[in-house]
């Protein structure tokens, strides 16, 4: 399992070296707003493999809620090593963006620097914001996390979520609530799911990458890999549609052509996920040029429980509420919830079905592996090192 990395900075240095012993260029958008916890860089790498003037572009990202970061990089070091970019057709080309939200993926939080959850982030900032749910308000005040004690947190107690949120579960029913958690907000900057208040560096960085290597692509195939969604180990490959999007039929053809029965669309009963505002897959239709065919899919993994991985998103949102130092043994509980709730580190049988999901969704795009053989570098000696 040594795909999977115990840090981001391991993580990043995994990808960067797999990639230079392919002689594949990485290009590095360091975050100019902070540092990670060793003083280390925190940057977005991306990697383009193929022809600059391929007309198909494949797009496999990973790290977008940070700390599900760990087996979307995996995946990708995975991929990398089995030889899936080795042999592409002349106008095919592959580009790889390792950790989109690096603070996240640092600090092991589902947001990035500003906490801020990046797949709210990408809506059109020039026109209204999008309709909130009608829990929104009253979630978010309950969800207040300087109004939260460290009580609730306690292990082997029920106490850890206020009655007042229980009740509103009781009343309205678990789908109601998750779609009124996840739908995203734009009001209240300390609670959980906030989609800022303009586009975040990583939004921005994102899309300038879009811009520059999708210049000449005529069609664009796309796979961004979460965790934490659905019981251990299960997947779906969840349909992203744009609100550009001129005919939801044709690309939803197009996503069960290439992924067939595993295709599954927010809200509806057969997914575990709600419809959300500002995913980052929009952004690759709104920057290409008119005309240019996109597909673009989100590669689920479950993790643990709902209300598990609830807890972690919401002790780790607590301690940024609370502003508590690294050596505050609440910051560190939380860390590892949070961490555990999108990772199952220690579980080797969850750590094999990740890497097989991702083999098999991008083997449906067209890329196969070429080889099974050793790494080309020796990964378990690569440590937390500064970049």
């Amino acid at each position: 399992m040594h795909y999977f990395s115990s840090t981001y900075s391991e993580a990043r240095k995994k990808f960067c070296d797999i990639a230079q012993s392919h002689d594949w260029e990485v290009e590095s958008h360091v975050n100019p707003i902070c540092l990670g916890p060793e003083g280390e860089d925190l940057a977005m790498d991306t990697v383009w493999i193929g022809s600059k003037d391929a007309k198909n572009v494949k797009i496999i990202t990973s790290g977008v809620h940070g700390t599900e970061g760990y087996a979307g990089s995996a995946i990708q070091l995975n991929l990398m090593e089995l030889g899936s970019f080795d042999n592409l057709p002349d106008d095919t080309a592959v580009l790889l963006v390792h950790a989109i939200n690096p603070y996240g993926f640092a600090y092991n939080s589902r947001t990035n620097e500003n906490n801020v959850d990046l797949n709210r982030n990408h809506i059109d900032w020039s026109k209204d914001l999008p309709e909130e749910h009608p829990l929104t308000e009253k979630l978010c005040n309950i969800l207040d996390m300087n109004k939260w004690e460290e009580s609730f947190f306690m292990p082997n107690t029920l106490n850890w979520q206020p009655l007042s949120f229980l009740f509103m579960f009781a009343k309205n029913g678990t789908r109601t609530m998750q779609d009124a958690l996840t739908r995203g907000q734009y009001r209240f900057k300390d609670s959980l799911v906030y989609g800022g208040e303009d586009p975040e560096w990583s939004n921005q960085q994102w899309r300038g990458i879009l811009k520059k290597y999708l210049v000449n692509a005529k069609t664009v195939e796309h796979i961004d890999i979460h965790t934490g969604l659905g019981a251990s180990g299960d997947v779906e490959v969840i349909f992203i549609d744009t609100p550009s999007s001129s005919s939801r039929s044709s690309r939803y053809a197009r996503v069960k052509k290439i992924w067939g029965d595993k295709v599954t669309c927010p809200g509806t009963i057969n997914s575990e996920s709600s419809v959300g505002t500002g995913a980052m897959n929009n952004a690759i239709e709104e920057e290409v040029e008119k005309g240019v065919v996109v597909t673009t899919v989100t590669l689920e993994i479950g993790t643990l429980k709902p209300a598990e991985v609830f807890k972690g998103m919401a002790m780790d949102n607590w301690v940024r509420s609370k502003k508590l130092p690294a050596t505050d043994p609440m910051y560190k509980k939380a860390k590892n919830l949070a961490k555990r709730a999108f990772f199952l580190e220690n579980d080797d049988v969850w750590k094999e079905k990740v890497l097989e999901h991702g083999r098999q969704t991008v083997e449906q795009m067209g890329l196969a592996p070429s080889r099974v053989t050793k790494p080309t570098i020796n990964l378990n000696n690569v440590k937390n090192k500064k970049r």
